[in-house]
């Protein structure tokens, strides 16, 4: 059911079935978004090199520099290239969301996806459609709608990478209320996710949170303070040291933040 070549229109969209002479450095004045149809092909995108299997999807921006690099055991794999105007692009971007081109074109790489079998013949059986329609309207019609279905699995990757960050910060959060952990402080914290780097971990807790993760601490930590100075005979030196503070000074300067009283005041009026 494969086409090899699909020229649609000059002006809005064009594609082919690739399985040689594709071996040079290039970039483009449009957009391209491709995907390996079988076998497997290395890949050179803006500096890096990667093994691309079926099914593998890049999203290519203007001005992104890629070639293949044909293995003699990759001779047989085929992709599939679909080029796109930037002005066709836009469209169908503003009809998921306003901010889905600007979002895309801002990415630090170009996003990348996986397109499974069944995905990959739908998307195929629309472009062999498209090819043998002469309507112009029609022909607008379905090129917006081939536009659309590849821009979903986009906006699809992004709602999984949102729940998995959601549950990825509940853990965080669950994890610095343990007394021992927010003792220890944010480094001790961030140990347990050893998969992430601290770096990503605490721009993307401010993300979800709208608080740095030291501020958050800090506000379970005075939480902890404030019970200790209701109901334990410590001093405040003590109960600066329990809640993870090692500097009474900024334990002072933190908790008069909170309750616009020094935990002194705070203890005699308890």
């Amino acid at each position: 059911m494969l086409k090899k070549d699909i020229f649609i229109s000059e002006f809005d969209l064009q594609t082919h079935l690739i399985d040689s002479l594709d071996d040079y450095y290039h970039t483009h004045t449009f957009y391209e978004v491709f995907y390996v149809i079988n076998g497997e092909i290395d890949h050179y995108l803006n500096g890096t090199v990667r093994t691309l299997k079926t099914g593998d999807t890049v999203f290519l921006r203007p001005n992104d520099l890629h070639c293949f690099l044909r293995k003699p055991d990759q001779l047989a794999s085929r992709h599939r290239d679909i080029m796109i105007t930037e002005k066709q692009w836009a469209k169908a971007c503003d009809y998921l969301h306003p901010e889905t081109f600007n979002s895309l074109n801002k990415l630090p790489a170009p996003f990348s996806c996986q397109l499974n079998a069944e995905a990959m013949l739908r998307l195929e059986n629309k472009l062999v459609k498209l090819s043998s329609t002469n309507n112009d309207l029609s022909r607008t019609m379905q090129i917006n709608n081939v536009c659309i279905d590849l821009l979903s699995l986009y906006v699809e990757n992004l709602a999984q990478d949102s729940i998995h960050h959601s549950a990825l910060i509940n853990q965080i959060i669950s994890k610095m209320h343990r007394p021992d952990n927010f003792k220890a402080g944010i480094p001790k914290i961030l140990s347990l996710f050893p998969t992430y780097s601290q770096n990503y971990l605490c721009r993307l807790f401010k993300q979800h949170t709208g608080m740095t993760m030291t501020d958050y601490l800090n506000n379970i930590r005075i939480n902890y303070a404030v019970m200790l100075l209701q109901t334990q005979n410590l001093s405040i030196q003590q109960i600066a040291f329990e809640c993870g503070f090692n500097n009474i000074s900024y334990f002072n300067r933190v908790f008069k933040d909170h309750y616009k009283m020094s935990p002194s005041q705070f203890k005699k009026r308890s």
